[in-house]
């Protein structure tokens, strides 16, 4: 499970750094989320119920970190970074950061579960 957290972690910010500096067509990098099913069923992974319990620990813990990036986004939404001001792509930015704490949260889960 630790494994899907990396993965997420390092999805989301790639996915952050490209909509930051690509705008919207920086999105299109939440498609290497696809190969996450395809791995994990190649290594035979089921989750036993401590990992599922920590995987919805996680959601709540993404939840309040997200909750907190969306006022964030709002305050410095008129910032311009390569020409693009942040609220242009504020919706893609927002799910990139959801991916990104998510396996962040879920890593912290795990060191200290």
């Amino acid at each position: 499970m630790l494994i899907r957290y990396f993965y997420e972690a390092a999805v989301g910010a790639i996915a952050v750094t490209l909509i930051l500096l690509f705008g919207m067509k920086g999105l299109a990098s939440l498609a290497l989320l696809a190969f996450l099913p395809m791995y994990l069923r190649s290594r035979h992974f089921q989750p036993g119920e401590r990992e599922l319990s920590l995987f919805y620990k996680a959601g709540n813990l993404t939840l309040g970190i997200v909750l907190i990036s969306v006022f964030v986004i709002y305050r410095f939404s008129e910032t311009a970074i390569q020409g693009r001001t942040i609220g242009q792509s504020w919706a893609g930015l927002l799910t990139a950061l959801i991916v990104f704490f998510h396996g962040l949260s879920g890593i912290i889960m795990n060191r200290f579960n």
